[in-house]
Order: structure tokens, then sequence, then C-alpha cells
């Protein structure tokens, strides 16, 4: 069975919300061989999306795009997002039957706005953290961690922070060998949210064949 890992892009999402995971999926690829990984984008239709001057073309839209086991929303363009019922509701009806969901950013606020944050420990950008608290007090608003891990939904704080909390779903979902090979890969100093390694020391005893 093919693992699809769809990323959700919006009008003037940040670029390397988005750009940043779909980096470390789509290399963690390479590296697991007991299941073909399939990263794709989705957009509300199929037409091109501006991503703050970069230029996107959704493998799928909204009507088209498979079914998938990770969704990731990223931030950017959000306020407008929260407003946009079809997008909303779509998101809430594959929820279900999707394993996880993950929010770069400000993506995290459109999780909080269909409810599937609720009684959850989450993070976002930092300009965001008072909205949340603000407006969502049944969640439990942390801006001290790169990302937070909600078992099947997992928050980052904003833009690089993605790259982050992507590599610990790649630990999480195939093992910390193949997040390694990953970092190692992309020459990435990855900052592990509970624990304290020796990255370059973890990275040399890595075999990437």
């Amino acid at each position: 069975m093919t693992f699809n890992i769809g990323i959700f892009v919006q009008d003037n999402a940040e670029p390397l919300d988005f750009t940043g995971p779909f980096e470390v999926f789509n290399n963690t690829s390479k590296f697991v061989d007991s299941e073909q990984i399939s990263v794709f984008t989705i957009g509300e239709t199929a037409d091109p999306i501006n991503a703050q001057g970069l230029s996107i073309n959704p493998t799928y839209s909204i009507n088209t795009c498979p079914t998938l086991q990770i969704l990731l929303v990223p931030g950017g363009g959000t306020t407008k997002l929260m407003e946009n019922q079809q997008v909303l509701s779509w998101i809430e009806q594959i929820a279900p039957s999707t394993n996880y969901l993950l929010s770069v950013c400000t993506g995290s606020l459109i999780y909080a706005k269909i409810g599937l944050l609720l009684g959850m420990t989450v993070t976002s950008h930092f300009g965001s953290i008072q909205y949340l608290r603000e407006n969502y007090p049944d969640l439990d608003v942390d801006d001290s961690k790169r990302y937070i891990d909600n078992n099947t939904v997992i928050t980052s704080a904003g833009i690089s922070a993605g790259i982050d909390m992507a590599l610990h779903v790649v630990e999480k979902l195939w093992g910390l060998d193949i997040a390694y090979k990953v970092t190692k890969y992309m020459e990435y100093n990855w900052e592990r949210t509970d624990i304290n390694v020796n990255l370059d020391h973890l990275k040399s005893l890595v075999d990437m064949t």
C-alpha cells in the first residue's frame, strides 16, 4: 500500500512551512524499503497557487485527492483560509480517516477553527500564540517547544520548526535510524524537542546505503 502524505497549500502560504517538510518526507522515501511513500501537494482547485511569489501547481485538488495517511497544513494566508468553508469542511470530513494531522506555524489555527485540537497541548508561530490563548481557552498553548506531539495531531512552531517536526514524524513512523539518514542527507541540524543528543556523532554512525 502507498503511504500518502498530502501537503495542503493555500494562497499566500509561507513557502518554507511546506517545502521544508516536503523535503524531509520526500527524502525519507529514499531510505524506506517497507512501503512506498508518496508526497504531494493539494490545492483547493487544480489551479496554480501563489505562495508569496512561489508558484505551486498542486498535484491534486481537494476533490481529486486520494486517501491520506498524513495531512499537513502550513501557515501563511490562514486568516483568509479560516473563512473558506469549502476547505474547512473538506479537512473536517477527511480528518477521521487520516492517521496523522500535522500543522506548521499558523496552520494550527485551521485545526483549532474546526475543533480538531480540543483539550490538546499545541503550539504555533510566536505571533499567533496570544491569539490562540484568547480565542481557544480550552487549548493548552505552549510556546516553549519547536513541536508538540498529541499522538495523531502534531503542531509545530513557525516556519523552520516544521522541518524539525517532520523529522520527528519520520522517527515516530520509520525509526530513528531513518530519521538520521534524512538529516545527514539534508545536512540539517535537527532540533529535537525533548531529547538533547550529539547529532554529529550519531549521524557519523549512520550507514547511508
